[in-house]
């Protein structure tokens, strides 16, 4: 089973308004058609929410000036924003530290966290700080003097200067 997350908990990541059950734990994101009874979904129109009563979602979210549409749901000033912010919370996995792949180049005098993830082919110049829980994709430059914070991901041959 994956990440089990309240309502409260969701509406404080999104900035919006429990109504109903705040306390009602779901899994996941799903489209309003796709949803499970354990799963969150969202509509943004009138139209939208009347494809709730055929969801079997648990909750939605939905924008401030639609009615009540009998299931808990969050309000949101923009419910695809917070959609996709919900949905980037539950695939959020937790950070598993693979070390500095051999064929990474570091140069002189960088401060590396322990706790990283640099795979091959990294590039880090030099007087380079790298905090905990970083992951630095294959092919990544990091350029002279660069700090880059906790819980950072570079992806594939980007290139800080």
């Amino acid at each position: 089973m994956g990440k089990l997350c309240t309502l409260n908990e969701l509406a404080a990541l999104v900035q919006g308004q429990v109504v109903g059950d705040g306390d009602l734990q779901v899994s996941g994101l799903n489209g309003i058609d796709q949803a499970g009874d354990d799963e969150i979904t969202f509509v943004t129109s009138v139209k939208a929410a009347a494809g709730l009563r055929k969801s079997r979602a648990a909750a939605c979210i939905i924008p401030f000036d639609l009615d009540d549409p009998g299931i808990p749901h969050i309000r949101a000033e923009n419910p695809e924003c917070a959609a996709a912010i919900i949905h980037s919370y539950f695939l959020a996995q937790p950070f598993v530290a693979h070390g500095i792949h051999p064929s990474a180049h570091i140069g002189r005098d960088c401060r590396i966290d322990e706790k990283v993830s640099l795979g091959p082919q990294v590039v880090v110049g030099e007087r380079v700080r790298i905090a905990a829980r970083v992951t630095i994709h294959p092919g990544a430059v990091i350029g002279n003097d660069s700090v880059i914070g906790e819980d950072t991901i570079i992806y594939p041959n980007v290139t800080i200067a």
